[in-house]
């Protein structure tokens, strides 16, 4: 669409020695399970970048419906804010929530699952398009055997690559349990 154009942030993923502090996201209601996603995205540093690189709306009318634009900002904020934690309605917003909503406990994978598939539908085209797969693709490897001594040996080896609702699963995982990606 016309709407698109570069990005409006250019910040660093580089911290300086002087900004070393974190800055938290405010809770809505029942939106922690959101704060844990996006301090965990926020703090992979490649990933922060691949946002900060996504083509954004111009028209100050469509920003505040833009889930990528209100990411941007949301990060933004985060990195340069002396403040010891910020709000997420604009995001909220963006998903199309209602104040009520955030009151209301979500699927921390359906949320990513929805965040990573609008940043990937918009980074079609771009440098940034296998940002996500790149980042939170993986293997999943199962290995099942018997006790030692049973009277039929047995073992299984199975690798498969990770669907895009199994590395989501991961990451919101990741989250719930404040892991670092």
């Amino acid at each position: 669409s016309g709407d698109a154009s570069r990005s409006n942030f250019s910040i660093s993923t580089a911290t300086s020695s002087s900004a070393k502090h974190f800055t938290g996201l405010s809770n809505q209601g029942a939106t922690c399970y959101m704060n844990s996603l996006l301090q965990s995205l926020y703090m992979t540093p490649e990933f922060r970048d691949g946002v900060y690189n996504i083509p954004v709306e111009t028209n100050s009318d469509k920003q505040k419906d833009s889930i990528c634009f209100q990411l941007q900002s949301l990060f933004a904020c985060m990195q340069l804010t002396d403040k010891s934690s910020i709000e997420t309605k604009a995001l909220t917003q963006s998903f199309g929530w209602t104040g009520a909503e955030a009151f209301q406990q979500h699927d921390v994978q359906e949320l990513c699952r929805v965040l990573f598939d609008e940043l990937e539908s918009r980074l079609k085209g771009t440098q940034k398009e296998t940002l996500i797969k790149d980042l939170f693709q993986g293997c999943m490897e199962s290995y099942v055997r018997n006790m030692p001594g049973g009277a039929v040996e047995f073992e299984s080896l199975k690798s498969e690559a990770c669907t895009h609702s199994q590395k989501s699963s991961l990451v919101s995982l990741c989250a719930a349990h404040g892991l670092g990606l």
